[in-house]
């Protein structure tokens, strides 16, 4: 063979490698990964999917952003033109809602009845007088607390209206709302939702811990880490597809003060930090569920918790006591691979 002849053959050999890798990068299953600080914590979404359709998985995950932030400018009392801060800041005692708002404080109410109290989103002063929503926590006068919690709880507020007419009334006017224990886990819930009718098969959604996944990963279930209450690496791995896991813990925000933890997760029948648990895991069908439980299951303590759990359909939980006594809903092996101690 010629010397032409053979750079012909190396370069048509060379451009059908090419061509190859090519063809298999784009029928591969890759991961694409975005980022942002939303809702004051990190939240990325991790999509996986065909190469060849990475401009449609990038435009998917953009929606998802999106529709976060239009779910936080919506209800963050901490943005002056929500929903939420402009019924705070009302002189009225009745105020005209979206759909999506009622939906939210309807829910809380009903979470609020199933769990004896224990969730409740009127602690907005509370959390303010605590410092969590600052830069300096600190412990509270005694007597501040007593004179806030006169004007806490969701019998404090209704909700009333049809198609899409909604109004709030405040029975206390001094009352204050804080959705930061349940829309979290509405807006992830949409994030995924967005994500489906986008077509995405498979996906993660994780706002700061609170996870809501798509399918599965490569055939498999996607591996999700259960953070150690003492902060540090995991006790145990989730297989989880198509479900929601959110955690609660008292390592999230916390202070320590004359040599007691004080963490945001607060008692509404106290007024103060709960004491019962450590972390407390829920997972659900429903990610909006399955945030607020986390809190109100974390109130309650274990006992009272798994039974509440125990008696709903498709919600399990894993509870941290304060003794640091791992407690389960009776289904939760199902999905929990506590790690060996070493």
């Amino acid at each position: 063979m010629d010397l032409k002849k053979r750079n012909n053959l190396i370069l048509i050999t060379a451009a059908v490698a090419i061509f190859l890798l090519t063809m298999i990068d784009s029928i591969s299953i890759k991961k694409f990964t975005r980022s942002e600080m939303m809702m004051d914590t990190l939240v990325e979404i991790s999509v996986f999917g065909m190469g060849k359709d990475k401009k449609k998985l990038e435009n998917a995950i953009d929606s998802a952003f999106t529709e976060i932030d239009r779910i936080e400018k919506l209800m963050s009392r901490f943005i002056v033109t929500s929903e939420i801060a402009e019924i705070n800041a009302s002189d009225s005692d009745e105020i005209y809602i979206s759909s999506e708002t009622a939906y939210i404080l309807q829910n809380s109410q009903v979470i609020s009845d199933l769990t004896g109290g224990a969730f409740d989103v009127t602690l907005a002063e509370l959390m303010e007088l605590w410092g969590f929503t600052g830069d300096s926590p600190s412990v509270p006068d005694k007597s501040a607390i007593e004179r806030l919690m006169k004007h806490t709880g969701n019998e404090k507020y209704s909700v009333s209206g049809i198609d899409t007419i909604y109004r709030v009334k405040l029975e206390d006017p001094e009352v204050k709302i804080d959705l930061g224990g349940i829309a979290k886990g509405y807006a992830i819930k949409r994030a995924a939702e967005v994500l489906k009718e986008s077509g995405v098969k498979s996906a993660m959604v994780d706002a700061g811990g609170d996870i809501v996944v798509i399918g599965n990963k490569k055939g498999k279930p996607f591996n999700v880490g259960i953070k150690s209450p003492d902060g540090e690496g995991i006790i145990g791995v989730i297989g989880a597809e198509d479900i929601a896991i959110v955690t609660s813990g008292d390592y999230e925000r916390f202070f320590i003060e004359g040599g007691v933890k004080y963490h945001h997760i607060i008692d509404p029948a106290t007024g103060y930090p709960a004491r019962k648990c450590k972390s407390v895991t829920i997972i659900a069908d429903d990610a909006l569920v399955a945030d607020a439980l986390s809190t109100a299951v974390f109130v309650m303590g274990a006992e009272a918790g798994i039974q509440l759990v125990d008696g709903l359909d498709e919600v399990e939980a894993m509870i941290i006591d304060s003794d640091d006594e791992a407690h389960f809903s009776q289904n939760a092996h199902k999905y929990i691979k506590l790690k060996e101690k070493e």
